[in-house]
């Protein structure tokens, strides 16, 4: 038997006092299926497999692959800790060496960490990542440190004399650890189950207990058949007074859910994991009144593959009533039973009685990589609780396909199950607040695994150029060119599948017909507390600047030559495209029980970004973000939705019809602007909400202090044109800067999130931006915020002229008001008045109809021919209800 010494600095441990049940395995028999179970989380989903009553390794070309166990964890303290596990090869005649091996990892992740963060230690090690107890291709035993800075772990204790052949026999690998005053010992034994030999022995003495505190989990390494398959385990244990059990950590087979309320319809989507063809499919949706714990079947719910989603629709829902809900699904065991499983949440009333409706919202879920990993961001899970919002926002970039580990582009079912992976990941962070408040969840460029999206109306993006020669400025950046002929990269299937995992808990579809390839749309209207939320689309329409401006030479939304980005405008080029902006011109009309409204999109109108003319990757300074840095230009991105110019100006021509207030993200930069179409100001503001996180952070620092500028606000505020002239008023940025919190490579990237503050009785719209690392009941926001604005502030174009006071009475509050001109019928615009006297502004001299009362009642009343007047005449019109 070998011993090592290992003599490391002592790190003493603590942590709650939990159950230590032993842990044993059961996999059930008679199913094939990519998921584990819910004690599992594996690394990765498509790397692993259930299978006649163990787990199959599928891809052994892939380094470090494993899957840790959630529900029991090594905890520090005094005492033993026994983990075991049978292996074996898959193809026992498969090629084996010395640098393949398959085993146990004890340890992995520091104790002090979320266990979420800990299950995705694979593919390399990691500071804190165990200690890995394996045998090779050979037969010899390895012990090895998973904490190093190189690719592969360290080799701690190995048996290079001793071989024993495994091809086709069964292991036994046991792994024994001894705590005692901080310091453990580790002896590592295999055992032939075959054969019924001992095959060897290792030890390690005088650990330091945290290297043996963390996850518990198998690894495998190489050894690959021709297909991939690699090793197989099965009967795994763990016992000992160190072994602390926590089976609310499992994970599955409901892995999240996601709702919406609006006009008495619930919809709910519930997510689950890739479940075996022969297992159930029903899921039922049963719901109480808050607290009486006296649950009803309200629907039935048919599991759809490939997605696994159950999607409720429930029609006449009472809106006026919080209830307590919960998915009953029922499992097998592994005799075969079936066994109940319930996924709790609620469904909060429509909240119409709020005086002030309160949304939060957030953009680009960066989870970092594996080294810095930011996942699973409990820290905004906790924010979010505190702010206690209505509604949640997600407005794009929730899967982030290079990211925690590099998208996996080997078959179009690995994708599918890369993609799934990933976003059970944000199912796994967010699962607390989305399942129990209303959640608009939007996919964005990298949902769909693009790094820019044109979406051109869903045509497919070609793979190659035709004859596979590409154009001389792409050299360096081929990667990019796909994208850049718009359209989508992946097939339509896979790419409706993503829109229906993040989607279709929506509200219906103003029109469901399809885009090209059957790519389907989302785009729709949700209401919730008397507002009205326009969900929009801003990527699947929009025209591809490479293709429409080829010489421009334009890679990744850049030009690359010396092209004035002013001239790329064309009258034909589409944002939202014809059937976006026909819904809102219907939408911003429509005021049926709404007091104010607000659009949601990936997205806002501008291109609010400079670049150092010294480099051509923007990076983080030390700077005050105050501070102007030398040599700063503007960035023509076209990847913003501030090109193209003709296309942003009419969505932003509709939305002002409504007064409408606008919230994005994608930009990595929090940002407040009043935009202008033909003057500044004349159309409405945005709200461009922070990253949760982001790899590569923007700024904004142009070299001019903004015309109008106000000297209480930091320089690079005031009016602006952006890099394709259109006009934005800056009131708020959260550039990226120096902040001294650790870890300064995501808290000095400016993230953090939103919150919205809706008022219908003073039709106010204040907007909050909380840096990631505050305590918003102490800490200050961002620079700039809190912003308050009115509502009527979303179209605030100089009038020509007026039409007579309006004056109301017999209403229980202010009526919407629509002005129509009789010149062509065209709607001026739609608001809520605030009072029951208005002036009511028009930009012309013209005969106007006067539509106003309480839509979808008996209360409407029509006044035509009413002339413009100059703004002195203050002539009254009386309308009694």
């Amino acid at each position: 038997m070998k011993k090592i010494i290992i003599m490391l600095p002592f790190t003493l441990l603590l942590t709650g006092c939990m159950r230590n049940e032993g842990f044993q395995s059961n996999w059930p028999a008679r199913i094939t299926r990519y998921w584990i179970g819910a004690e599992y989380w594996a690394n990765r989903l498509q790397d692993w497999q259930l299978s006649n009553e163990r787990l199959e390794c599928i891809n052994g070309h892939e380094p470090l692959r494993t899957i840790h166990l959630l529900t029991h964890e090594s905890a520090a303290g005094d005492g033993e800790l026994t983990v075991s596990i049978d292996l074996g090869r898959i193809t026992p005649t498969a090629e084996a060496n010395r640098q393949c091996f398959a085993g146990l990892l004890i340890g992995a992740g520091d104790i002090q960490t979320d266990y979420k963060r800990r299950s995705l230690i694979h593919n390399q090690p990691v500071s804190d990542g165990g200690i890995i107890a394996a045998i090779t291709g050979k037969g010899s035993l390895v012990l090895m440190d998973n904490s190093t800075d190189s690719s592969m772990p360290a080799i701690l204790c190995c048996d290079t004399i001793h071989q024993h052949k495994i091809d086709k026999n069964k292991i036994r690998l046991t792994v024994k650890v001894t705590t005692k005053s901080g310091f453990s010992s580790l002896t590592f034994t295999a055992f032939d189950l075959t054969n019924k030999t001992k095959i060897d022995e290792l030890e390690l003495i005088e650990l330091p207990d945290s290297m043996v505190t963390g996850n518990i989990a198998l690894i495998t390494h190489g050894g690959a058949d021709a297909e991939g398959n690699s090793y197989w385990f099965s009967s795994w244990t763990a016992s000992g007074k160190k072994l602390r059990s926590h089976p609310q950590r499992a994970f599955g087979p409901v892995l999240g859910a996601q709702y919406t309320l609006s006009n008495n319809i619930l919809k709910l989507t519930a997510q689950f994991p890739p479940i075996g063809d022969d297992e159930p499919r029903n899921v039922f949706l049963e719901c109480s009144k808050k607290g009486s714990g006296q649950y009803k079947l309200l629907g039935k719910a048919i599991i759809s593959s490939p997605g696994w989603l159950a999607t409720f629709r429930i029609e006449n829902w009472d809106s006026r009533k919080d209830y307590d809900y919960r998915l009953i699904y029922y499992v097998r065991d592994d005799i075969n039973n079936k066994v109940q499983y319930t996924y709790k949440g609620i469904i909060r009333h429509d909240p119409v009685e709020k005086q002030e409706i309160i949304m939060t919202a957030f953009t680009d879920n960066n989870n970092g990589f594996l080294k810095n990993l930011w996942f699973p961001h409990e820290d905004i899970c906790k924010q979010v609780e505190q702010v206690n919002p209505d509604l949640l926002f997600f407005s794009g970039d929730q899967v982030y396909e290079g990211r925690p580990v590099s998208a996996d582009f080997s078959s179009i079912q690995n994708t599918m199950l890369d993609y799934l992976y990933k976003w059970y990941m944000w199912c796994w962070a967010y699962a607390s607040i989305t399942s129990t408040r209303p959640c608009i969840t939007i996919p964005d460029d990298h949902d769909v695994y693009h790094g820019n999206l044109w979406g051109c109306g869903g045509k497919a993006a070609p793979a190659f150029p035709e004859n596979k020669k590409y154009p001389g400025h792409y050299k360096g950046n081929e990667d990019y060119w796909q994208q850049d002929q718009g359209g989508y990269k992946l097939p339509p299937d896979l790419v409706n599948l993503i829109q229906r995992t993040q989607c279709s808990h929506l509200p219906d579809p103003y029109d469901r017909t399809p885009v090209e390839q059957g790519i389907e749309v989302y785009y729709t209207s949700l209401h919730l507390g008397r507002i009205s939320f326009a969900i929009l689309e801003d990527r699947k329409f929009k025209s591809a600047p490479s293709v429409e401006f080829p010489e421009a030479n334009i890679v990744n939304g850049f030009s690359t030559s010396e092209f004035n980005p002013k001239k790329l405008s064309k009258p034909e080029l589409q944002l939202l495209g014809e059937r976006q902006l026909r819904f809102i011109r219907e939408w911003t009309a429509d005021w049926t029980a709404t007091d104010m409204k607000v659009a949601l999109m990936q997205s806002v109108f501008a291109c609010l970004q400079t670049v150092n003319s010294s480099t051509i990757k923007n990076q983080v300074g030390s700077h005050l973000p105050s501070t102007i840095a030398a040599g700063e230009m503007l960035a023509a991105d076209m990847d913003a939705n501030g090109w193209p110019i003709q296309g942003r100006n009419a969505a932003l021509r509709e939305l002002r019809k409504g007064f409408i207030f606008m919230i994005g993200g994608d930009q990595h930069l929090a940002s407040i602007i009043h935009h202008g179409i033909d003057e500044w100001d004349d159309a409405g503001w945005s709200f461009c909400v922070p990253s949760i996180s982001n790899l590569f952070p923007r700024h904004w620092m142009p070299p001019d202090t903004g015309l109008m500028h106000n000297d209480s606000l930091p320089s690079y505020t005031g009016r602006y044109h952006d890099a394709f002239g259109n006009k934005i008023n800056v009131w708020a940025v959260a550039n990226p800067c120096s902040t001294g919190v650790h870890p300064a490579k995501l808290h000095d990237k400016a993230p953090g999130f939103g919150v919205v503050r809706l008022n219908k009785k003073t039709q106010t719209i204040t907007m909050e931006c909380w840096p990631r690392y505050a305590d918003i009941t102490k800490d200050k926001q961002y620079p700039g915020w809190p912003k308050t604005i009115l509502m009527t502030d979303n179209y605030s174009r100089t009038p020509v002229a007026w039409l007579p006071v309006i004056i109301c009475e017999g209403l229980q509050r202010p009526p919407v008001i629509q002005i129509v001109n009789e010149k062509d019928n065209s709607v001026v615009y739609t608001l809520r008045m605030a009072e029951m006297k208005f002036k009511p502004p028009v930009f012309e001299y013209a005969a106007y109809t006067i539509i106003i009362g309480e839509p979808g009642t008996e209360s409407i009343k029509r006044f035509s021919s009413v002339m413009a007047l100059r703004a002195d005449d203050n002539k009254e019109i009386h309308f009694n209800f």
